[in-house]
């Protein structure tokens, strides 16, 4: 469902608005804007099955580049700014982009790609007079995802039928966490010349159940609750732990600024919980300290969900929209992983 149905019944409704400068991006201007790019598309040879990628700081003017492309049957790749130039070059032509939409701000990394990305025949520049307030840049998928189906549902939207299932693909009941899959028959996807990731993705026996890699269960009211992502799930003594569930309960401890719960490898179990615990100003890094963030999850979950080890850093390694730098945590982890033991 394209935002022109909203431009025809409720043309000035608000699609986008710009915190930052006050600009409103209506379904009207949204939907000019995107036949426009549709357009020239068309005139510069790039149609269905096609691609495009995009390198842009925060603006509007994303949105009217991918329902430009959605309409056309071509696909778009958002790059992340922040990549070195050999990153993002990678990105553009993994993604065998013929055109590379670039905001005006990142005219010297667009330039340092060019040698780098040779089966790009069209490089597009625009302006950046506007600036998209949000609470992750626009290149993150998630935050595009909900963006675009919020223009195309004229309002927050759904998923899908939520159905929560157990390594095996059955169903569980009320209450109990597995993998979050959504019935749809309207959708499908495939993740670029990456049979074997699609795959992960599809339910085991239900061909219209995908899963986004999120964990969490159902309440009496069919009520979704995430706990995690299964990437970040891991076996201890052959017993599934879901991270995020013990991070949610020690980020509520009063001494507790940041953590993250990790698995670290462990010659018995496999992989042990431990936390990797920044502390709130005032708060002392001692033997003492660490039992009592121990004994708080104990009393919220059970015992073995909980921390075996807590280990106090300064400050956990995290980017400025606050994901966790994976790279530097799993340094961290491989200094309290026990010799020989498999991660």
């Amino acid at each position: 469902m394209y935002p022109g149905r909203y431009a025809a019944v409720a043309p000035d409704r608000p699609a986008v608005h710009e915190a930052a400068t006050g600009r409103t991006l209506t379904y009207r201007e949204l939907e000019g804007a995107s036949v426009r790019f549709a357009h020239w598309l068309r005139a510069h040879d790039v149609g269905k099955g096609d691609h495009i990628a995009v390198v842009t700081v925060n603006d509007a003017t994303a949105f009217e580049l991918y329902w430009g492309a959605v309409r056309s049957g071509v696909y778009v790749t958002f790059v992340n700014t922040h990549l070195a130039p050999v990153e993002a070059a990678y990105l553009v032509d993994d993604c065998d982009a013929k055109v590379l939409v670039v905001s005006a701000p990142l005219a010297d990394l667009a330039e340092a790609i060019v040698p780098l990305t040779p089966k790009v025949t069209h490089r597009v520049a625009f302006d950046e007079n506007t600036v998209y307030l949000s609470p992750a840049p626009i290149y993150h998928a998630a935050l595009l995802r909900y963006g675009v189906s919020t223009q195309a549902l004229g309002g927050p939207g759904t998923l899908g039928l939520a159905r929560i299932c157990d390594e095996n693909g059955n169903r569980l009941p009320t209450g109990e966490i597995g993998t979050v899959y959504f019935e749809r028959d309207d959708f499908s996807f495939e993740y670029h010349t990456d049979p074997e990731k699609t795959a992960s993705t599809r339910h085991p026996f239900e061909s219209n159940w995908y899963t986004t890699g999120d964990i969490g269960s159902l309440d009496e009211d069919d009520y979704l609750f995430l706990t995690g992502r299964d990437k970040f799930t891991i076996i201890s003594g052959g017993v599934n732990i879901y991270l995020q569930e013990i991070e949610n309960v020690l980020a509520l401890h009063p001494s507790i600024a940041d953590v993250a719960v990790v698995g670290v490898p462990d010659a018995d179990r496999g992989e042990r919980v431990e936390a990797f615990v920044q502390l709130v100003p005032g708060a002392e890094e001692s033997d003492e300290t660490e039992g009592d963030i121990i004994g708080f999850c104990r009393q919220r979950l059970s015992h073995f969900k909980c921390p075996r080890h807590v280990r106090f850093v300064d400050e956990l390694p995290r980017t400025p929209t606050g994901k966790m730098v994976e790279g530097r945590l799993g340094e961290l982890i491989a200094q309290y992983a026990d010799t020989g033991a498999l991660s």
